[in-house]
Parts: C-alpha cells; structure tokens; sequence
C-alpha cells in the first residue's frame, strides 16, 4: 500500500512532495476487506451503491482532477483506496469529505464496489 500511496499522494501535492495524513482518526483497513480486497461477510451491504449510482460520481468530484479510476482496478485495489482515503492522504488536504462520506466510500468499497 506504501506504494500507492506515495503514488497517489504524489500526484497531487503542490510541491510535488507526499502528502502527510490529516484525518486524526484511527483506521482498520483491514477489519473490513481481507487480504485480496474481498467484503468481509459481516459487513452489510447497501444494494444501491453501486458503481453508477455512488462510486463512479464520487470518484469524479473527489478524484478526478488527478486520477481516473475504472471499476476494474477500484475492485482490483479496494483495501488500499479504502485506506488512503480514510486515513486522510487522499483527497489531498481531506478535500473536504466528510466523515459520512468516507466511511460511505470504505463501505461501498468493503462491498466490492460493485
């Protein structure tokens, strides 16, 4: 996730520099994804956020100035997109998410970001 991180982080700083967490919050991302990416059974799942209806909009507006994102490699990295959002790396400074739209965005993750 190192990687992506710095990755992602980089391609959005000003000054060209990784961008520092923000959020102030603890973080799991592991409790609700396991290693591959995959939901975690206990996770309930909200059938109308789907990739039309929330993911592809949400990427969009919060990430689309830097990144473009298909389904694919959102399902592909799930855990690591889920992580650098709540722990506050992306989007940069926050960009204004709140917390209900973060965990919003994990948990569609945690589903499959189907």
């Amino acid at each position: 996730m190192m990687v992506l991180v710095g990755g992602l982080a980089a391609g959005c700083a000003a000054d060209g520099g990784a961008l520092a967490p923000d959020s102030g919050r603890a973080v799991d991302t592991g409790v609700a994804v396991d290693a591959g990416g995959a939901r975690d059974s206990a996770i309930a799942c909200d059938p109308s956020l789907t990739y039309a209806s929330f993911g592809a909009a949400f990427l969009s507006v919060h990430c689309g100035s830097c990144h473009t994102f298909s389904q694919s490699f959102v399902q592909s990295d799930a855990r690591g997109l889920s992580g650098i959002v709540l722990e506050g790396f992306m989007p940069p400074g926050g960009g204004g998410l709140t917390t209900a739209e973060q965990d919003q965005f994990a948990d569609w993750l945690a589903c499959g970001a189907p």
